[in-house]
């Protein structure tokens, strides 16, 4: 699986939506996807993004993100399984995760990770973290099971959903290793703990369903979690074990551990 590309991008808006949106959109076109559709709805600038992470999968291959202004100021994100830009409609849309009232005229930082597990564009105002605009994918997925439960997006409160509405609600792999999302191994659910510099991190990660705690996929061991002590946004983690460098890309830093990527 090829290395993450983790990148950030500053601006400072200019009090109005369309540079807030044209700026996003950027950032996701260098994340990977597709921008398929742009409108306005009763005033609010919309935009819709596209990315086939699985061409042969015509039911729920595409990860399809729909981020746009609300009448109150807020950011809602949602994500469907096929998208139709003449009608500016998605079918099977997923629940609504809104984010405060933004500030159009804020500094931000835009931090952009282009990865088959993981893609998508964190948005920061000043130091708070707003929303993920994307999608996190495991790579190893029971076969029985369609794609549909498979392209979580960012759900809102500590939580990810499937873009299908599917039972599986309430996930969260960006914090993998805390009590929303497990580590171990597939067969016995034993758990990888390694050492580097008296800090543990753990690798062979899975996401489970937040209400019963059984598992649902499980990430390449290019997904690892790091302690969140001292570990912020960006910053780099060595594993000596295997020369291999991570990054942090996690926008939740109250908890136990964070998500990181391998970038080199």
């Amino acid at each position: 699986m090829p290395n993450a590309t983790i990148t950030s991008t500053t601006f400072t808006g200019d009090g109005t939506q369309t540079k807030f949106m044209n700026e996003v959109n950027t950032a996701m076109i260098a994340a990977g996807f597709s921008q398929i559709d742009s409108f306005v709805a009763t005033g609010n600038e919309q935009r819709v993004w596209q990315f086939d992470a699985d061409p042969a999968d015509t039911n729920w291959g595409k990860m399809i993100i729909h981020g746009g202004f609300s009448a109150s100021g807020t950011i809602r994100v949602r994500g469907y399984s096929s998208y139709n830009p003449a009608g500016d409609i998605g079918t099977n849309e997923s629940v609504t995760a809104t984010t405060s009232t933004i500030s159009m005229t804020a500094a931000f930082t835009l931090h952009i990770c282009s990865h088959p597990e993981v893609r998508g564009v964190i948005i920061q105002e000043g130091t708070s973290y707003e929303k993920f605009f994307g999608y996190v994918r495991p790579s190893s997925k029971p076969t029985l099971w369609g794609e549909a439960p498979y392209g979580f997006i960012d759900s809102g409160v500590n939580a990810y959903a499937s873009n299908g509405l599917q039972p599986i609600s309430l996930l969260r792999p960006a914090s993998v290793g805390v009590a929303t999302s497990c580590n171990g191994y597939l067969d016995n659910g034993i758990p990888t703990v390694e050492i580097w510099q008296n800090r543990p991190f753990l690798t062979n990660c899975m996401l489970v369903d937040t209400t019963n705690k059984k598992p649902i996929a499980f990430f390449s061991n290019d997904v690892i979690s790091v302690p969140n002590s001292g570990m912020a946004i960006l910053q780099q983690f060595f594993d000596p074990t295997t020369n291999a460098t991570y990054t942090v890309f996690d926008n939740i830093s109250a908890t136990a551990s964070r998500m990181a990527i391998r970038t080199a």
